[in-house]
């Protein structure tokens, strides 16, 4: 099955058309994108297999975590801002493993926390179930947008923080983290 996703990000160049008030719609294509000077995010389709370009196109962040079994989980996942938060949106969950071999049914639990600031640590937020599905690579899926900073600062004066966990099942075993020794791999997604 073909993916289709993409990300679109609105953007303007400076060009004396544009400064003049005119604009115009392009399509830009995946084959066009290392033609253009740009240094800012552009819309190119996610491509089948990994994400190892995509990330590089769009300038994805990435977190990488490694299971006491050699299973790789990594999260791709784009800063965004809309007005007082900020937000990981669109997230992607990967899970690989050299033994894969596509029959496996995965399934990662997301985990959104408070962090700190204005509310005690550790209280959850938000979770998520994500299905994965074999890509001939990996488990991959794309997740919901997740709250990384609310920020009332102009309003109340305070801003809320946060930080995640994952945990992942294969085959109903869930993986273990040799960081903590527990089924929950935590991090903190960066701005």
């Amino acid at each position: 099955m073909k993916n289709t996703s993409a990300i679109f990000i609105l953007f303007t160049i400076a060009t004396p058309a544009v400064a003049a008030g005119a604009f115009e719609l392009q399509t830009i294509t995946p084959s066009r994108i290392a033609e253009l000077p740009l240094t800012i995010p552009v819309a190119v389709p996610a491509p089948e297999g990994t994400l190892q370009g995509f990330v590089a196109a769009v300038k994805l962040k990435s977190i990488s975590l490694q299971a006491a079994d050699g299973a790789r989980l990594t999260i791709d996942y784009n800063p965004l801002s809309l007005d007082n938060e900020i937000a990981a949106a669109p997230l992607w969950v990967t899970v690989a493993a050299p033994w894969f071999n596509g029959s496996e049914k995965v399934r990662a639990v997301l985990m959104n926390y408070y962090d700190r600031s204005n509310t005690s640590a550790n209280i959850l937020k938000d979770t998520q179930t994500i299905d994965l599905q074999f890509n001939g690579v990996a488990f991959q899926a794309e997740g919901r947008r997740v709250q990384l900073l609310i920020s009332h600062l102009g309003y109340i004066g305070y801003d809320y923080n946060f930080r995640q966990e994952i945990a992942v099942v294969v085959n109903g075993r869930w993986l273990t983290d040799p960081v903590n020794g527990t089924h929950n791999f935590k991090f903190k997604m960066g701005l």
